[in-house]
């Protein structure tokens, strides 16, 4: 079998969730924070996407709650981009645009990459 090249969308048709649509169906914070620390507790966590996918997410959405915080943006930023560094090495990218797709650069950078994936992680009954 061959591979086929990736063509980037353009960016009229680029079509990267929502916060709101993302994180529609996310538990609470507060919820979601203690399932990371769980993971974190109960696995290998360096080698779980599940901890590198749920910790982007809480980044993304605590960094949402908080506009004026550079801190939780800057973290946001780092934990998406830890996501999309895992996925490209392991080949687990669930959603349409692979990590390193050119349409996260267009989009302003990682964070909509993590709400892509979690909803699709979300859509195949995960959480």
């Amino acid at each position: 079998m061959t591979a086929v090249e990736y063509v980037p969308l353009p960016a009229e048709v680029y079509d990267a969730p929502l916060p709101l649509d993302a994180y529609r169906q996310a538990p609470p914070i507060e919820e979601e924070a203690a399932a990371v620390e769980r993971l974190m507790d109960t696995t290998e966590w360096r080698e779980n996407r599940e901890y590198w996918l749920r910790r982007a997410a809480l980044s993304d959405r605590r960094a949402l709650a908080s506009t004026v915080d550079s801190l939780l943006q800057g973290e946001a930023q780092s934990d998406a981009w830890l996501l999309r560094e895992w996925d490209d090495t392991h080949g687990t990218s669930a959603g349409k645009h692979p990590p390193f797709a050119d349409e996260w650069h267009s989009a302003g950078g990682s964070r909509p990459y993590v709400r892509q994936e979690y909803t699709a992680w979300i859509e195949h009954g995960q959480q």
